[in-house]
């Protein structure tokens, strides 16, 4: 399975009715996915993800999104997507200019956009860490 198939388009409503784009969510588990709280704090007329491989639309109940303090969020399918393709989360702690590869899709339609960057310091404000150059916001 292509390393794409972790990637998922979050909406701004349904996607097959006119919703808006709004960011990237990625697989941790066939069943939970990872975003941006600033993301779902978008969606205003519902949290739609298009998933792979074909594009599946699917909507999340409220209760089947979870945040914190941070600016992450936590998205829970009913079901295991049987597709999805699962990045794991850092074992240990992310060390200054160590290299990362920030991905996520700047729009709609476009493919999956990937680029190199690497940690340029910890906050240690609610633990966490910058990249050099930040995350492209559309």
């Amino acid at each position: 399975m292509a390393y794409e198939a972790a990637f998922v388009r979050v909406f701004n409503g349904d996607p097959e009715k006119g919703g808006a784009f709004k960011g990237t969510a990625f697989f941790i588990r066939p069943q939970q996915l990872m975003t941006a709280r600033h993301v779902i704090g978008q969606c205003r007329n519902g949290v739609y993800l298009r998933l792979p491989p074909g594009g599946d639309v699917y909507q999340l109940a409220p209760e089947q999104i979870a945040h914190g303090e941070r600016d992450v969020a936590s998205l829970h399918l009913e079901h295991p997507c049987e597709h999805a393709q699962c990045i794991p989360l850092a074992s240990a702690p992310l060390k200054e200019m160590e290299d990362v590869i920030q991905s996520g899709f700047y729009d709609a339609s476009t493919p999956l956009h990937q680029r190199k960057t690497h940690i340029s310091n910890h906050l240690g404000k609610l633990n966490t860490w910058a990249t050099a150059d930040g995350v492209k916001l559309a």
